[in-house]
C-alpha cells in the first residue's frame, strides 16, 4: 500500500477532552524509550503475533537493519499517555517501476505482515491521519509513505477512511487453523486426500526406528535445537540451495537473539523437534 505526499491531507487531529500528536524518538535508543508503553499496548491486544512482539522488533533493528540510527520510533499520545506506535524504516521500493525512497512500516521478512501498535478503538481511527500528516512535515526526502503488509485487523484500514484514496497493491491472502481445536476436528475439516495422506505419513513414520519427541524450553537445550533446525533447513530439502537462513547475511544471529529474548524475557518460546533413525 502507498500514500503519495501529494495525496496525504492535513489532518492533525482534534478533541475537546484530549490533545493528539505524534512524538517520535530515534534509533535503538528510541525504541528503548517505549518499550514500557509497548508492552502494556501488546498485552491488550485481543490476538497478540510474535512479529509485533518487543523483542523481535528489537532484535531486527540489532541484526537486520542496516542503519540503525535511521529508525523513527513515531508514538500517538493523547497529552497523557502513548496510545500507539508505529516504527519506520527508510528503504527503496520498487513497485512503481524504478527505485523509489520511501518510508515504511517496519517490516520483519520472517513473518507475513507489518503492522502498528494499537490496541483501543479511539486511537485505531486517529492513528494514520496523525502518522500521514506527521510524515508529510518532516519527510527527510521521501515523499511515499508504505504500509504493510497488512492484515485484515489492522488500525490503519480504520484510519484510511480518512485520507484520501491509497494506491492499493494486494499480494496475497494467508490460510489458518485455530490450534486451539482438538486434533479429530481439526482433521474432521480437512478433506478426504488430505486425510488419505496425512495416514500414510503416519504409518511410515511409525515403521521407522528411534521415533522421538523433543521440546526444549531451557537456554542450553533451545540453542542445541535451534542449531539443529538451521542445519536441517539448510539441506536444501525444501528450496533452492543457498536459500536457508544459516546462508542469509545477518539472519542467523537476528534468530538466535529473537530466539534468546523471547525466552530469557518473555518466557514464551519453546522448540518442538521430531526425530528419527537416530
Amino acid at each position: 500500500m502507498v500514500i503519495t505526499d501529494m495525496d496525504i491531507r492535513d489532518s492533525r487531529t482534534r478533541t475537546r477532552a484530549a490533545v493528539w500528536e505524534i512524538r517520535e524518538f530515534r534509533g535503538r535508543a528510541g525504541l528503548e524509550r517505549l518499550e514500557e508503553d509497548w508492552r502494556r499496548i501488546w498485552a491488550g491486544l485481543p490476538l497478540r503475533t510474535s512479529f509485533m512482539s518487543f523483542e523481535a522488533c528489537a532484535a531486527h533493528v540489532d541484526h537486520i537493519m542496516a542503519e540503525p540510527g535511521e529508525l523513527r520510533c513515531l508514538a500517538l499520545v493523547d497529552g497523557l499517555q502513548v496510545r500507539g506506535i508505529c516504527l519506520l524504516e527508510p528503504r527503496m521500493d520498487v513497485r512503481l517501476g524504478v527505485p523509489v525512497p520511501v518510508w515504511g512500516v517496519l517490516w520483519l521478512k520472517h513473518g507475513p505482515q507489518a503492522d502498528v501498535l494499537c490496541a483501543d478503538d479511539e486511537a485505531r481511527r486517529r492513528f494514520l491521519p496523525a502518522l500521514a500528516a506527521h510524515v508529510r512535515r518532516e519527510p527527510e526526502g521521501r515523499p511515499l509513505l508504505v504500509l504493510g503488509p497488512l492484515p485484515s485487523a489492522s488500525p490503519f484500514w480504520e484510519g484510511l477512511r480518512h485520507l484520501a484514496p491509497p494506491c492499493l497493491d494486494p499480494k496475497e491472502s494467508v490460510r489458518f487453523m485455530d490450534c486451539g481445536n482438538p486434533y479429530e476436528e481439526l482433521v474432521a475439516g480437512l478433506s478426504a486426500n488430505f486425510r488419505r495422506n496425512l495416514n500414510t505419513a503416519r504409518k511410515r513414520l511409525a515403521a521407522l526406528a528411534d521415533v522421538h519427541f523433543v521440546t526444549a524450553r531451557e537456554p542450553e537445550a533451545l540453542e542445541r535445537e535451534l542449531g539443529t533446525f538451521l542445519e536441517v533447513e539448510a539441506s536444501s530439502w525444501k528450496g533452492p540451495a543457498g536459500t536457508a537462513v544459516k546462508f542469509r547475511r545477518r539472519q542467523p544471529a537476528f534468530f538466535a537473539a529473537l530466539a534468546g529474548k523471547l525466552q530469557g524475557e518473555a518466557g514464551r518460546f519453546e522448540i518442538h523437534a521430531l526425530y528419527a533413525q537416530g
